[in-house]
């Protein structure tokens, strides 16, 4: 695997920094450093802000273009838009970075918030270098797949429905949108992330695949026994604990999007669909099946075609990138193109059957006048 770790001679200590990307599973990653602090450190290594797993977020921010969205400042405990938080942020920063040269000690951090296109490699790296070696991590997760959970995050987060209440398919995100959406998000994905710290020639960046099932590794010993400089420890207890660790639960949006599309075919306002949300979602989930409306063809090549791009570069020695492997991506592509994961209800289709009759009516108020 390309992330194989080879034996450094130099002196240095070495900085780990997992730069995510966004919806690879950081969570799990970032749950164990939190809670196993004691143990990274037989290992040598010391958290940056170590107790709460979000704080590193902030100090990520630190480097991000304010204009960019999404950006939330660099403290949680100081006014966002102060100077003097980012001040007193990249103060702790340099402080602790000189206390583990003091002693010796390694750093190891993880963010998705590394991720953003608009972070300043080259000011956070001015505070790691000449003093660490930077090992600069990354999670790998095919476009195909990372691009979805993508649009779901945005989804619950009601970021991408505009000025309209209801929720909208990922074939209109991707189709009606001002930009060119599939372009914005590669460059989140792994390689796009990659390309902006591959600019500096004395990291030592590595890609940890998540589809890799070679092995029965799990991602967290994967990580800590594959990519952490000497953790021994630590790899030990990742092995003894699996997969066991909590991520941030996926939410299944199938029903969401069609309730909420239910106004754009019934003369019924979305306030007034609330009171209804029970029996709709009873009679919905009990149909045998659901006609769909799914990407279409021009979507899904140029998703394929990426996928496929993205996998041979982030994948150029393993099996993942010979013949067998992009056969293998191909059919779990195809197998997920065609099913809930990217297609929605067509609405119209289910409200103008005979089934539903009985109840667009029940839902429809009767307007005076």
């Amino acid at each position: 695997e390309q992330s194989q770790l080879e034996q450094s001679t130099s002196e240095l200590p070495v900085a780990v920094v997992h730069v995510g990307p966004h919806k690879t599973g950081s969570t799990t990653l970032q749950q164990f450093l939190v809670s196993k602090e004691n143990i990274l450190r037989t290992d040598n290594y010391q958290m940056f802000w170590s107790g709460n797993r979000k704080r590193t977020s902030f100090l990520a921010h630190c480097f991000v273009d304010k204009e960019e969205p999404e950006w939330y400042g660099c403290s949680e405990e100081v006014t966002r838009q102060s100077p003097m938080a980012r001040e007193h942020v990249l103060a702790t920063f340099r402080s602790v970075l000189d206390g583990a040269l003091d002693n010796g000690q390694n750093i190891i951090m993880s963010s998705e918030e590394f991720d953003r296109l608009s972070f300043d490699v080259a000011a956070f790296r001015s505070y790691l270098v000449p003093g660490f070696r930077v090992h600069i991590v990354i999670y790998y997760r095919r476009f195909y797949d990372f691009i979805i959970s993508f649009y779901n995050q945005l989804l619950k987060h009601r970021i991408i429905h505009g000025d309209r209440f209801q929720y909208i398919s990922f074939n209109e995100w991707v189709v009606n949108s001002d930009n060119d959406v599939i372009e914005e998000v590669s460059q989140m994905h792994t390689y796009g992330v990659y390309k902006r710290f591959a600019e500096y020639e004395d990291f030592n960046i590595s890609i940890l695949n998540l589809h890799n099932s070679s092995n029965d590794q799990s991602t967290l010993e994967n990580f800590f026994c594959n990519h952490v400089d000497n953790a021994v420890n630590t790899c030990e207890h990742a092995k003894s604990i699996g997969n066991t660790m909590n991520e941030n639960g996926s939410t299944d949006l199938f029903f969401r999007i069609f309730f909420d599309s239910i106004p754009d075919h019934l003369p019924v306002k979305p306030r007034e669909l609330i009171a209804h949300w029970e029996v709709i979602k009873s009679k919905f989930e009990g149909m045998e099946e659901h006609p769909l409306l799914c990407p279409s063809d021009e979507t899904k090549q140029r998703l394929l075609e990426l996928s496929i791009q993205f996998e041979k570069k982030m994948t150029p020695e393993s099996w993942y990138n010979s013949d067998d492997g992009i056969k293998t991506l191909v059919e779990d592509f195809e197998n997920k193109m065609n099913t809930t994961k990217f297609c929605v209800a067509d609405t119209k289709k289910i409200l103008e059957t005979n089934e539903w009759q009985e109840l667009k009516s029940s839902i429809i108020p009767v307007r005076e006048g």
